[in-house]
């Protein structure tokens, strides 16, 4: 599908930008609001889209990843049904006590 193959591109290149030197005048500190600068404008921008690319490859892998089964559970008998081990009592009277 060339939308998805797009939006995966689109996703990994805001993560893989993360990757490159940080070139600009560094005008804020990402540790401490009085510390000096050390993280540019761009920079924070960079950070925030590849957030949410990191979204966005969830939805991606969640609409065409493999489908989750439901689990199926036995029926377990009422009370009042004979037993299932074969003794021919109630159920209450022999294993669900």
């Amino acid at each position: 599908d060339k939308e998805a193959a797009q939006w995966l591109d689109g996703a990994l290149d805001h993560i893989v930008a993360l990757t490159e030197d940080d070139t600009g005048r560094a005008e804020h500190n990402m540790y401490a609001e009085d510390g000096p600068p050390s993280v540019s404008e761009d920079r924070l921008e960079v950070f925030g889209e590849a957030v949410w690319a990191t979204y966005d490859l969830r939805q991606l892998w969640k609409s065409m990843g493999p489908r989750v089964e439901s689990v199926r559970r036995e029926d377990t008998p009422g009370r009042n049904d004979p037993c299932n081990c074969g003794s021919g009592k109630k159920y209450k009277k022999c294993c669900g006590n």
